[in-house]
């Protein structure tokens, strides 16, 4: 490893500079206006406090609500087991596993082997998922011998020993053991998330967009016994990876998806969130900061990202942005691996970057831009500039592929665009159309104010604004922190640099080509959780809280450190008191509702209730299909939150083609706002073809 140079000296200039930025983005974080009626995060400390211990979720607390758990418990273990015996079978098979005297920084520590193994077992089983979905193979038999076997053939193999062994055996530096005092407190902050979100993960499903496809679609494939395209939910042709795990889960258990089947899923979906976690606690990414710093680093940013409530909220919905976060963050590790190291140019290497590269685009659209092009181009100016070789970059390309490749195969022979519904004036695609695009661009389109120049740079200003300061879900960490991690790992020349250009070129990218929905944001928060724990360890080596040892093979560094002048008396009163107060919010907010819903200690009678949309409940009531026919199927207008219905509706989504038209127009192939409604005979035919009994119209 190549020994610290002088851009690794602590900074000397820390007094005033220091206290003054502390002062403004302590200002900035806690008396800001938040967006809408939010107040300041001040004001939203106590109110947090109130709502967390005087909830209505308190009152209706069962012992029988946390007992009913345990069977998502084990469910969401037995795919987190299975994922960290696939990964290690990969890994081993790459020969990541192998004794070596100078092991990649990416592998060191065992924790983060651990992790990063998760991290590729779980990306294994969605793409396996997938095509055994596809094909029409998968059922319970084969999805519980599927994960089974993997936990066989890692132990027999030896790879579950290689993955665990001691970091000992391998030549890796020393590093020096992280303070007691602080290991406990970042494992209390994100055991107390884990266990927060959790219970929010397995209450009922009440968002919109999980009901309406991230669950749905799962269930509409379990039940049709096969992955196909689905003509009235287009958001199903989107990259599932992620949803595959919800799948998996509907046939490990053999529960109805519309009770308990769905609360197996969201289990599993909730592991998307700590994996997260654990592979910021190990993070290895870079040889640098030296010392306790290094020790510190990762599970510094393990708690601000567990404790942060938008990761919160990912962990409790059944979204797709956690797990685009891990592939993120897993290529981020990859990537610091490749700039960081002189190793020589290694195929493996470039395979396993293209695995986790097309992940993250296999789990949603933006992964390709967000994730696989940057790392594409790293590799790409690397091998121009002779830093590795072009195998290295071929099999990159391989890996990403070999991933992502099936959704694309899929959607092209499905509906003849590739990336079904997008680029519709490149590919077109079966049931889109000229008046479908103009919707869809409408709805889609980015927000930058290109007509009025002079308006740009208000326009960024705003957005940077809106994603760290206006929501109550952003950490109050990461403003305070985040710049100075920033400078601290700008004077490292390489390493520091990719975790900032990670986080910059996410935001810009956000910024000019998104529509500006949070959620299009967030897979940010990673590379940013780094940079504030980068800016936060470093305080804390400068008050003296972190005793600042550094690696023995570094003399030189070791006769640094000791010159940085400590911080001022009031900066540590400031740095202690922003820290105390961000954890508390960030805290609070996770037990009250403005993560999660506030019932999810009452009993799940009570919580299906109050989560099922109010035409499920009128139809379980009162659609009872004539003469006892329970084949019957209700035709839905105007609503797509079908997945808590007990009877499988004849519905679409607001981007597909009406049923409605489909069923009485004249011309159902047609544009549905040019047509005239079918003869009632011809109508009669298609809706008992249909074998629907019941219409309800919800505008």
């Amino acid at each position: 490893m190549p020994g610290p140079t002088a851009s690794d000296d602590p900074p000397r200039s820390i007094g005033w500079p220091t206290f003054v930025w502390l002062a403004i983005g302590g200002m900035l974080t806690w008396l800001l206006p938040m967006d809408g009626d939010a107040g300041t995060r001040l004001g939203l400390l106590p109110q947090a406090a109130l709502t967390a211990f005087i909830s209505e979720g308190l009152d209706n607390a069962t012992l029988g609500s946390l007992l009913a758990r345990v069977p998502f418990v084990l469910t969401a273990a037995f795919v987190l087991v299975a994922a960290i015996a696939v990964g290690a079978l990969l890994l081993q098979w790459l020969g990541f596993l192998e004794e070596s005297e100078r092991p990649p920084l990416a592998f060191r520590s065992r924790t983060v082997r651990v992790w990063l193994a998760a991290t590729l077992g779980m990306a294994t089983l969605g793409w396996m998922t997938f095509l055994l979905g596809w094909t029409g193979l998968l059922g319970q038999f084969l999805a519980v011998s599927l994960l089974l076997a993997s936990l066989v053939a890692a132990a027999a193999t030896g790879a579950a020993r290689q993955l665990v062994r001691s970091s000992a055996t391998q030549a890796a530096p020393p590093s020096p053991a992280l303070p007691a005092w602080l290991r406990r407190t970042c494992a209390a902050v994100c055991i107390v998330s884990a266990a927060a979100t959790f219970l929010g993960a397995t209450a009922p499903a009440r968002d919109f967009d999980v009901r309406e496809y991230h669950l749905e679609g799962p269930r509409e494939w379990l039940e049709d016994g096969r992955i196909h395209f689905l003509e009235h939910n287009v958001y199903t042709s989107f990259p599932t990876l992620a949803e595959m795990h919800s799948l998996l889960a509907f046939h490990l258990t053999g529960a109805s998806p519309q009770t308990t089947g769905h609360l197996h899923a969201k289990a599993v979906a909730w592991l998307w969130m700590p994996l997260v976690g654990g592979l910021l606690w190990g993070w290895s990414g870079s040889p640098t900061p030296p010392g306790s710093r290094r020790a510190a680093l990762g599970p510094v940013a393990a708690a601000v990202w567990m404790s942060t409530p938008w990761a919160a909220t990912l962990g409790q919905i059944a979204y797709v942005e956690a797990p685009l976060c891990l592939f993120t963050l897993a290529t981020l590790a990859i990537a610091q691996w490749v700039v960081d190291e002189d190793a020589p140019s290694s195929r493996r290497r470039g395979l396993l970057a293209g695995l986790f590269g097309g992940a993250a685009a296999a789990v949603k659209y933006t992964g390709v831009v967000y994730v696989a092009l940057p790392l594409g181009g790293l590799f790409l100016v690397r091998a121009v500039r002779r830093r590795l070789g072009w195998g290295e970059v071929a099999a990159t390309l391989a890996g990403g592929v070999l991933v992502f490749g099936p959704w694309l195969l899929k959607n092209t022979l499905e509906t003849g665009n590739p990336v079904y519904p997008l680029a519709y004036s490149v590919f077109g695609g079966i049931d889109l159309d000229a008046e479908w695009a103009l919707r869809w661009h409408a709805a889609h389109a980015a927000e930058v104010p290109w007509s009025q120049p002079v308006a740009i740079p208000g326009d960024l200003v705003a957005t940077l604004r809106d994603v760290a300061l206006d929501s109550p879900l952003q950490s109050a960490l990461l403003v305070v922190f985040v710049p100075l991690g920033a400078v601290a790992a700008a004077r490292k020349t390489r390493g520091g640099w990719v975790t900032i250009a990670a986080a910059a070129w996410i935001f810009l990218v956000y910024w000019l080509a998104t529509h500006r929905i949070d959620r299009f944001w967030l897979p940010m928060l990673p590379p940013l959780c780094l940079l504030a724990a980068r800016g936060l360890v470093d305080l804390m080596v400068r008050s003296g809280w972190l005793e600042d040892h550094v690696n023995a093979e570094s003399p030189a560094a070791s006769s640094r450190s000791g010159s940085a002048e400590p911080l001022r008396p009031a900066a540590q009163v400031v740095v202690a008191v922003l820290v105390v107060a961000g954890l508390l919010l960030n805290l609070l907010l996770l037990i009250s509702p403005a993560t999660g819903p506030s019932d999810v200690l009452a009993e799940y009678e009570r919580q299906f209730a109050a989560a099922r949309p109010a035409i499920a409940a009128a139809l379980d009531e009162f659609a009872v299909p004539p003469a006892g026919d329970r084949d019957g199927r209700v035709l839905l207008v105007g609503e797509a939150d079908v997945l808590l219905m007990t009877a499988r509706p004849v519905y679409a989504t607001v981007f597909d083609q009406s049923r409605l038209h489909r069923l009485t127009g004249s011309n159902p192939n047609g544009a549905s706002s040019e047509d005239r409604p079918a003869p009632p005979e011809e109508v009669c035919r298609r809706l008992q073809a249909a074998d629907v009994t019941l219409v309800v119209c919800n505008w």
